[in-house]
């Protein structure tokens, strides 16, 4: 309410982030109704302006490459505007450590890619941007892979050995 305030009392000079706080308690108002008039908590807030943010930085994305440098310096300042009531998101070095963590922690028959997004968004919920959660699991899962790979094709040509056939297949289908 301050920062409304604060805003209000900048006239010209702040009315974006007037309308740009306006339009997130509205958003958060429309979020209680939709959830049967519940007084959201903190977490559920945050949630509703991680989803704005998340919108204007799509919106963003799309019209940067339309030429109109007004829109983009307006989407901006509300994604900057937004973002001062958002906690400051971790960086990639602490994401890619907790992915290890967690990759290390799984059972191997559990390392695809759904269940360690699941157990990595499950830590990271809110702190960090779940796309690039998911480009760092990408990244982990193939540099492990690569070595685990060639390990399960030699088991896969072991147990198979005595049908030349198929393991000239498994090679095939492995090299291309």
């Amino acid at each position: 309410m301050a920062d409304m305030k604060t805003a209000m009392k900048a006239k010209e000079e702040g009315r974006l982030a007037l309308n740009t706080i306006r339009m997130a308690r509205a958003h958060i108002r429309q979020a209680e109704i939709d959830d049967g008039h519940a007084d959201f908590n903190d977490d559920q807030v945050l949630a509703v302006l991680r989803k704005e943010v998340k919108q204007r930085k799509e919106t963003l994305a799309e019209i940067a490459g339309s030429g109109r440098e007004d829109l983009v310096k307006q989407t901006k300042a509300e994604i900057e505007v937004l973002e001062k009531y958002l906690p400051a998101e971790m960086s990639a070095e602490e994401v890619e450590k907790i992915v290890k963590e967690t990759i290390d922690a799984l059972d191997p028959g559990q390392r695809n890619m759904g269940s360690v997004m699941k157990a990595v968004m499950a830590k990271l919920k809110g702190k960090a941007d779940g796309k690039m959660i998911n480009g760092i699991v990408r990244k982990q899962r193939l540099d492990k892979s690569k070595t685990r790979g060639v390990s399960l094709l030699h088991k896969f040509i072991c147990c198979v050995k005595d049908d030349s056939f198929l393991s000239g297949w498994v090679i095939f289908f492995w090299n291309t």
